[in-house]
């Protein structure tokens, strides 16, 4: 009888370690999947992150030459939906296109449209700087425009803004401009001046000015005429538009291209 507790005492205390252990393990289980859902929970979803937008390209939706008709409309190209692309583009339609539309849909065979575009693309900003003009004209060289879009922060940008971060006004850049201009050719005195158009250089801008003239020895709308004048803020310098070329073309997309086709070719041929 003796015996028989005893076995029965051991059978009793193995039953025992066997519930213990089976608690620890499902305890230790229990712990190992909440750390594994809270790792899960901390790790970023790489496929949930929005890259920043690329910057859009510049191209020519029209380039046209026939005879004086040169009609250059430019064109900011976005992948994806840019509702700054949208507003930049939609101003050119305005500004340029529907002028080419009617200019194209009259019967006036007489008169040719000059549209100039000179593009620039950099790692802050996309521009693009237009003028404009119905020819035969007198009086004037037409009208400049000029559209923005900077890249960083994936904006328009108007006049204001551009001259808000040099803490600057219109009336400043006015002031600067009337202090440094010295017309080329003048029998009138300055009426007036406007800024058009701009395009930033930098921690400077270059704007485009029409100002207005007034020849007091010519009577009525005749002694009225006006002038596009290109002042650059950085070098204080303001110098009257000759009518053909706003900008040195090396300056611009363009130029940038044809330099490093040139620099290319001449490196091929040092090679052979």
């Amino acid at each position: 009888m003796k015996k028989k507790v005893i076995m029965t005492g051991l059978i009793m205390a193995l039953a025992a370690l066997a519930v213990g252990c089976g608690e620890q393990n499902a305890s230790s289980g229990q712990v190992s999947q909440i750390s594994t859902s809270t790792s899960s929970a901390t790790t970023p979803d790489s496929s949930s992150v929005t890259p920043a937008a690329k910057a859009p390209s510049l191209e020519l939706a029209e380039d046209i030459k026939e005879g004086d008709t040169v009609v250059q409309i430019p064109k900011f190209v976005a992948e994806g939906s840019n509702p700054a692309v949208d507003t930049l583009n939609a101003e050119i339609q305005k500004n340029q296109g529907e002028v080419y539309g009617e200019w194209k849909d009259s019967q006036d065979s007489v008169r040719d449209l000059e549209i100039k575009s000179y593009l620039f693309t950099s790692e802050d900003y996309v521009q693009a700087v237009v003028t404009q003009l119905e020819l035969p004209t007198y009086g004037t060289q037409g009208d400049v425009f000029s559209y923005h879009y900077d890249v960083k922060e994936q904006k328009t940008v108007a006049l204001a803004d551009a001259l808000a971060k040099l803490n600057l006004t219109e009336d400043d850049v006015l002031t600067q401009f009337q202090a440094a201009y010295r017309p080329e050719s003048s029998v009138g005195t300055i009426d007036k001046a406007e800024i058009q158009g701009f395009r930033i250089l930098g921690d400077s801008l270059e704007c485009y000015l029409k100002v207005y003239f007034v020849n007091p020895n010519v009577s009525g709308e005749e002694g009225q005429y006006n002038q596009i004048v290109v002042f650059n803020m950085k070098d204080g310098t303001a110098s009257d538009y000759n009518g053909e070329t706003l900008i040195d073309p090396a300056a611009t997309d363009a130029g940038a291209s044809s330099s490093q086709v040139s620099s290319t070719a001449g490196v091929a041929s040092n090679k052979e």
